[in-house]
C-alpha cells in the first residue's frame, strides 16, 4: 500500500455527534489497518491538533506584518499567539501520541511513493487533469507543514551548516503546490525581514522569541523521539541509511534547544516581568536537558534519551 499521511489522516476521521465541534471526544477513524489504540489515537490526535494550526498560522503571518511595519508590540503580542497556538497543538499531541506502543502494526502499511522502487518513477492519476507524475510522503518520510513553518518563520535553516533541517532535506518540495508555495514565502519574507535579528533587539521580544521557540522545539523533540522510537536502535544500525537520517534529525533538535539556551543567555532578564521571565528561564533549562541528552545520543546511540514529557511545558 502506498497510502500518504493525510489521507490516513485529516480525510479519514468522522465526528460522532456531527453538532458538536472537532474535539478529542468527537471524533474517531473511518477506516483502520490494526484497529489498536495507538492507530485510533494517531488519527484522533492529528485532526484534533490540526484543529488549532490556522490560529499558527495568523500568529505567523502576524509576525511578519508587525516586524515589516516596526510596531514591536504587536510583534510580541504575535509571538504570544503563537506559542499559545502551538502550546495547544503540542498539548493535544502529548495527550494522544504517548510511546509507540502498536505503531508499527499500522505504521508498516503507509509507506508513500517516495523512495520505493516500484515507483521509481512517481505516480500519475488517471482523469486529473495534472500529467506531472507524483512522489507522495508516507507516515514515515513525513514533516508536518506547522512544524517546517516555525522553521522558516524564525529562520532556524541558518542553524547547521550542514543543513541538518527538515526544509533542506527536500521534504517541502514534496508538499502540496498550495503549501509549498507558502512556506516558500514565508521563508522569503522572515529572510527579508529579518525576524530573528529584530526579535534579538528588545528584552521582551527576546523573552517570547525563546518561549515560541519552546514550543517548536517541544513539537520537534516529540517528532524525533516518535521517529527513534519506530525502529529498534539495534535495527537502525543496521539500516545505514535509517541511521544516518536520524542522526541528522537528532543533530537539528539539538541545534533549535541550543539557539534557545544562547538567545536566553543574551536577553536582559532584569527589564522583564516576573512572569515571563520565570517562564522563559523555564524553556531554557529544558533546552539545556534536551541539549546534553542528544549530545550523549550522537556519541553513544543507545543511550537513553529524555521522556518527552519532561520539556512539555
Amino acid at each position: 500500500p502506498c497510502l500518504e499521511h493525510s489521507t490516513f489522516t485529516f480525510y479519514n476521521h468522522q465526528r460522532k455527534d456531527h453538532d458538536m465541534p472537532i474535539s478529542l471526544n468527537n471524533i474517531e477513524p473511518i477506516r483502520k489497518f490494526s484497529g489498536c489504540d495507538k492507530e485510533h489515537n494517531f488519527v484522533v490526535g492529528h485532526v484534533a491538533a490540526a484543529r488549532h494550526t490556522d490560529k499558527v498560522i495568523d500568529a505567523s503571518l502576524g509576525i511578519l506584518e508587525a516586524a515589516q511595519n516596526n510596531k514591536r508590540d504587536e510583534f510580541n503580542a504575535a509571538l504570544r499567539k503563537y506559542s499559545t497556538a502551538m502550546g495547544r497543538v503540542n498539548e493535544i499531541l502529548a495527550q494522544t501520541l504517548q510511546g509507540c506502543g502498536d505503531y508499527a502494526s499500522f505504521r508498516t502499511f503507509l509507506n508513500g511513493s517516495k523512495a520505493q522502487s516500484m515507483f521509481n518513477r512517481g505516480v500519475l492519476f488517471e482523469r486529473n487533469s495534472d500529467t506531472e507524475a507524483h512522489n507522495y510522503l508516507g507516515v514515515g518520510q513525513s514533516s508536518s507543514p506547522i512544524a517546517s513553518l516555525g522553521t522558516h518563520l524564525f529562520q532556524l535553516s541558518q542553524l547547521s551548516p550542514r543543513g541538518s533541517l527538515p526544509c533542506n532535506d527536500g521534504v517541502d518540495l514534496l508538499r502540496a503546490p498550495n503549501v509549498r508555495s507558502f512556506l516558500e514565502h514565508v521563508d522569503q519574507q522572515a529572510r527579508s525581514l529579518g525576524v530573528q535579528s529584530y526579535a534579538l533587539r528588545s528584552s521582551e521580544s527576546s523573552a517570547e522569541y525563546v518561549l515560541a521557540l519552546g514550543q517548536v522545539l517541544t513539537y520537534r523533540y516529540r517528532q524525533w523521539a516518535n521517529l527513534r522510537d519506530s525502529v529498534p536502535v539495534q535495527s537502525a544500525r543496521d539500516n545505514a541509511a535509517f541511521h544516518a537520517y536520524l542522526d541528522v534529525q537528532t543533530s537539528h533538535v539539538r541545534d533549535i534547544a541550543k539557539l534557545v539556551s544562547r538567545t536566553h543567555a543574551s536577553m536582559d532578564g532584569e527589564s522583564l516581568g516576573q512572569s515571563v521571565r520565570t517562564r522563559a528561564e523555564s524553556v531554557a533549562h529544558h533546552a539545556e536537558m534536551v541539549h546534553r541528552s542528544l549530545g550523549r545520543i550522537l556519541n553513544d546511540a543507545e543511550s537513553a534519551p529524555l521522556p518527552v514529557s519532561m520539556i512539555a511545558y
